[in-house]
């Protein structure tokens, strides 16, 4: 149903509309961000509009980091509500990050090139062997920060003993963290990571075509 919507001259409408202005973009997407009070809404329209290719990467950017821009009127005017100093400051926090974010990783193209060639990256593997997906999720939202705030506590813990074991651990981390990327990089792990996805791709593809032929038998 959405292709047949968004094929044809729709498809052409919206990519002339997009293409005209990046600045423009994100302020679009901040603008409806702040109207329907959910960025959700705004991202979860865009996906299945990507997937049809009805809007390409580079035009979804803009309105995403707008959205996330967004974001943040509702929380500004809940904190002007209250009427407290704390209250705004967080909220002003969450302003100035996602504007400085857009200063960052806007203006220059340059710098626009590592967040959308990361996304590429996780979507090509994602769509290969979709437990990448899960395990970006497991190790970006739980696993990092984890090990993160648990370095900072025994770091800044009373206990000397604690500060040496944390200053330790986090120094392995590194170490770990290093060897990984220079094996990614230096000693075939990318070539070996991009085999792994391709089987997985082609494992799946085998096991839809023998789904799709007993379907088809089932029918008949």
């Amino acid at each position: 149903m959405l292709a047949k919507v968004f094929m044809g001259p729709t498809k052409k409408l919206i990519s002339k509309l997009l293409n005209y202005n990046g600045y423009i973009n994100i302020f679009v997407g901040t603008l409806i961000t702040f109207a329907v009070h959910s960025s959700t809404v705004v991202t979860s329209t865009l996906t299945p509009m990507a997937g049809l290719g009805v809007v390409t990467l580079e035009q979804v950017y803009p309105l995403v980091i707008g959205a996330n821009l967004g974001t943040t009127g509702t929380a500004l005017l809940a904190s002007l509500v209250t009427g407290k100093a704390d209250s705004v400051a967080i909220a002003l926090v969450h302003f100035w990050f996602n504007v400085f974010g857009i200063f960052l990783f806007y203006p220059i193209p340059l710098t626009r090139e590592p967040i959308l060639g990361w996304a590429r990256s996780l979507a090509f593997a994602s769509a290969s062997w979709p437990v990448t997906a899960v395990l970006f999720l497991v190790v970006l939202f739980l696993v990092a920060p984890g090990i993160l705030l648990g370095l900072v506590y025994m770091c800044t813990a009373d206990s000397v003993v604690a500060q040496v074991f944390g200053y330790i651990i986090a120094a392995a981390v590194v170490v770990v963290f290093g060897g990984l990327l220079f094996w990614y990089k230096k000693k075939g792990g990318r070539e070996m990571w991009h085999a792994f996805l391709e089987k997985k791709r082609l494992e799946r593809e085998q096991h839809q075509g023998i789904r799709q032929s007993l379907q088809l038998d089932e029918a008949a």
